[in-house]
């Protein structure tokens, strides 16, 4: 995305918000594949710039994503991870939904 060659912005999560939210975007157009390429190029770009925070939020966007695509061993893997950067953040809001949708993820894979 170009967004992150603009020198003159000094907000580092910027970049972080826009692809996040074209991402959640290209996932309620249910363009999956796309959703992943992006959140995977975010991941890397979050863990560069310590913003832990969106890291979680990303993991539990791909936890989602795999679900819908009914690939729950994957959906499973992202969710947890979302579950152990809130649960480190302390975001209790945030833990709560990820663990309630690790549940109905977990109940695909019985």
């Amino acid at each position: 995305m170009e967004i992150k060659n603009i020198t003159d912005l000094d907000d580092q999560t910027l970049y972080v918000r826009v692809v996040y939210n074209y991402a959640s975007q290209l996932f309620y157009l249910k363009d999956y594949e796309q959703v992943i390429i992006l959140a995977n190029q975010l991941i890397s770009y979050l863990k560069n710039n310590h913003l832990f925070y969106m890291r979680g939020r990303t993991f539990h966007m791909l936890g989602k994503t795999y679900e819908k695509m009914s690939d729950f061993v994957l959906a499973e893997k992202y969710m947890l991870q979302a579950i152990s950067v809130f649960t480190i953040e302390e975001l209790p809001d945030y833990l709560k939904k990820a663990e309630e949708d690790l549940t109905v993820i977990r109940s695909h894979l019985v």
